[in-house]
């Protein structure tokens, strides 16, 4: 299996992704037999990948959101089949096109789908427009996938505006604006992403620490001690592992503290980021 995150072990994206479609399967009460289909995709995780709770697949998107009233949930699309993405497909090869759809006054699904699709195709053409509809769109559902897209096309024109979306009124644009940063690796957002570890939303917290672990800054390690004993489990083991990223002597006391950890995935991601520091 190749591994597409340099900064984040491939063990600790499978195993949340796995452990999210397992919970994502019981929650709606499906066979898990049903799920294998989705468990050998995460298995053959691409160079392209995004971070662990937004992961590229080679045949489809899984979006890991833990929301706070439902819980973990995991969305899986296969081959992109979704109706938004089919219209986005339908016009994919017209870049200017779809930035004309961004500004479609009367319809938010028709703005949605050219995001996206801009996202897909990566034409840096498409990112001062998906700016503007990430900061001015009214609608939180078009703001969050130009997040998205523009997490996808990963230019550091977008960093300041992503920076400002961290505060956001919708928390899937807030959650949406964090782990592109860490994609695009500016450490100007290394401030502001430490203090995303303190939003309401564990998803925000969630996706502020795994961004911290890939940009790689000592600045964040103290920040990240200190949400080790975050209430949410996924908070806590994606932190464990960025820690793990960073590689600062000043986690292994931490670290070695959340081996006792109740929550299985969090224990284990203690271990995997203790390992790191033997090598």
């Amino acid at each position: 299996m190749e591994c597409g995150i340099e900064m984040r072990t491939t063990i600790i994206a499978v195993f949340v992704a796995l452990a999210a479609l397992c919970t994502f399967a019981t929650a709606q009460g499906e066979n898990a037999d049903d799920y294998q289909s989705g468990v050998e995709v995460i298995l053959k995780e691409t160079e392209s990948s995004s971070p662990i709770f937004k992961t590229e697949l080679e045949t489809g998107t899984v979006t890991f959101v833990n929301e706070p009233e439902s819980g973990p949930t995991v969305e899986v699309i296969h081959g992109y089949e979704s109706e938004a993405l089919e219209t986005s497909h339908e016009i994919t090869g017209d870049v200017n096109l779809l930035i004309e759809n961004l500004k479609d006054e009367t319809n938010s699904s028709v703005r949605e789908a050219a995001a996206e699709a801009l996202g897909r195709i990566g034409d840096t053409k498409a990112v001062d427009p998906l700016i503007q509809v990430l900061l001015d769109d009214p609608n939180g559902e078009v703001r969050w996938k130009a997040a998205e897209a523009l997490g996808f096309i990963e230019d550091a024109r977008a960093v300041e505006p992503l920076i400002q979306a961290l505060n956001d009124s919708y928390d899937r644009v807030r959650i949406n604006a964090a782990w592109p940063l860490g994609m695009i690796g500016d450490k100007k957002a290394v401030g502001p992403l430490i203090l995303a570890l303190n939003d309401t939303n564990p998803s925000v917290r969630m996706n502020a620490a795994a961004s911290l672990g890939f940009i790689g800054d000592a600045r964040a390690v103290e920040p990240l001690v200190q949400v080790l004993d975050d209430d949410d489990a996924w908070v806590r083991s994606t932190s464990a592992a960025s820690l793990g990223d960073i590689r600062d002597e000043r986690a292994i006391g931490p670290l070695r503290g959340l081996l006792g950890d109740k929550n299985p995935m969090v224990h284990e991601a203690a271990v995997i980021a203790l390992d790191y520091f033997k090598k």
